[in-house]
């Protein structure tokens, strides 16, 4: 099943705001926001992990994923695969290509790519405070490639807030 549901993916380095700013789209919106499910998988199951763990946090995404689009709503989603895939290649140097194969049934109408403008926040989970730079430029190289729409969302506060708003309220003329 194809979806045809609008999917706005919050996507960048770690710390960079994303679930921050996906929690005050879906209020402002109204809409549901998949939560990031590696986050929630790690806080029962990490913080060290392996490929195993890898492979159920792709499975989770995927199953978050189905089943918002099959509610045929718009949602937000609090990163999506193509952020594994960095992940995967980043830390194992691996590719696998069924998540190629799942973003192209499921992909993004819009990606809002988050620039680590913002402190870094400590958090056990969180593994690279001096590489979000380069974390951002491969989600850019590899949001290029997919060919989707994105947005790049800078700013502190209010300020990357209203920039978010702005992206959304442009995209929804759209359709």
């Amino acid at each position: 099943m194809k979806s045809k549901a609008l999917k706005i993916v919050l996507t960048g380095p770690e710390s960079s705001g994303k679930t921050s700013l996906g929690e005050k789209l879906s209020r402002h919106f109204s809409w549901p926001l998949l939560e990031e499910y590696a986050r929630s998988y790690l806080e029962k199951n990490g913080p060290h992990y392996g490929l195993e763990d890898l492979k159920k946090i792709a499975a989770g995404q995927i199953a978050g994923e189905k089943a918002m689009a099959a509610r045929q709503e718009p949602f937000f989603s609090d990163t999506d695969l193509l952020t594994l895939r960095i992940w995967l290649e980043d830390k194992f140097g691996l590719h696998w290509p069924f998540l190629d194969a799942h973003l192209k049934v499921y992909p993004a109408s819009h990606y809002l790519l988050l620039y680590p403008d913002i402190p870094w926040s400590p958090d056990p989970l969180r593994e690279d405070p001096d590489r979000r730079e380069f974390l951002f430029e491969r989600h850019l190289e590899e949001i290029r490639a997919t060919g989707r729409p994105f947005t790049i969302i800078r700013g502190t506060g209010a300020q990357r807030e209203e920039r978010a708003l702005r992206a959304v309220k442009e995209l929804l003329q759209q359709y």
